[in-house]
C-alpha cells in the first residue's frame, strides 16, 4: 500500500507512507531501485524545502501483531 498524506496541523507538510508485507521486501525494494527510479526520486526531492533533507522513519508491526491469530 502506498499513500501522500497532508498534515492538518502543518499545512504544506506532506507524508508518504508505504505498507510492505515485510522488512526483507523493503530491503528488497532498495536493492533494485533502476537508473530511471533514481532520476525521478531525484525530481521529487527537488521540490523539498528547508536545509535539512526529508526525514525517514522506519516502523515495524510489534511481535504480537506479526505471530498468527490463535482461536479462543
Amino acid at each position: 500500500h502506498w499513500g501522500v498524506y497532508e498534515d492538518v496541523e502543518q499545512a504544506g507538510r506532506f507524508v508518504e507512507s508505504f505498507l510492505l508485507p515485510s522488512w526483507q521486501e523493503h530491503q528488497r525494494q532498495h536493492a533494485r531501485v533502476s537508473q530511471l527510479d533514481a532520476e525521478i526520486q531525484a525530481q521529487v526531492r527537488s521540490h523539498h524545502l528547508g536545509d535539512e533533507p526529508p526525514r525517514v522513519w522506519h516502523g515495524v508491526a510489534p511481535a504480537w501483531q506479526q505471530a498468527p491469530m490463535q482461536p479462543r
